[in-house]
């Protein structure tokens, strides 16, 4: 049963239009096109912007925040979600926090391999990015509640050729 869920689940973020006004905090990923060899490493350029009217706090480790799905070149999917999706709680600790003004953005760069991602052989792959993190406006600081925000990313092109044919 869980694997018809992580499936809905994908199909639901992966088709949904991209309306970063309708979220919070926003997730984006580039390049847009990324081309490379079986058994490389990826390295893309995340970004989280805060669309709110309101400056929020996030996890300070943003790569724990992220997950990645791939599907290949027919639709299948290589690299599942995680469902339910895993998100990083607020830290009590302020080191552990970053602060982010109203319409400002955090960037920073992930490398990736490609095995870690599902990808094994030379294709055309489809990766999407997902974010799930608690933010929470210097009010909401002391508060136990948590403020789940979902993102994803539009697609990423993955070219992957077999090795040393790149």
């Amino acid at each position: 049963m869980r694997n018809i869920h992580a499936v809905v689940a994908l199909a639901i973020v992966v088709g949904a239009p991209a309306r970063a006004n309708d979220q919070a905090i926003s997730l984006s990923v580039s390049p847009a096109v990324v081309t490379c060899s079986v058994g490389d490493s990826v390295t893309l350029e995340i970004s989280l912007t805060n669309n709110s009217s309101t400056p929020r706090y996030l996890h300070s480790d943003l790569a724990l925040t992220l997950d990645y799905a791939v599907k290949d070149a027919s639709g299948a999917v290589v690299r599942r979600f995680n469902d339910p999706p895993l998100f990083g709680r607020l830290p009590q600790h302020s080191n552990q926090r970053v602060w982010l003004n109203s319409g400002d953005h955090i960037r920073f760069d992930q490398r990736l391999s490609l095995a870690e991602l599902g990808i094994q052989a030379p294709g055309a792959y489809t990766l999407v990015a997902f974010w799930a993190g608690d933010t929470k406006t210097e009010s909401q600081l002391e508060s136990e509640s948590i403020d789940t925000s979902f993102s994803h990313s539009g697609p990423v092109k993955l070219l992957v050729s077999s090795r040393g044919s790149k």
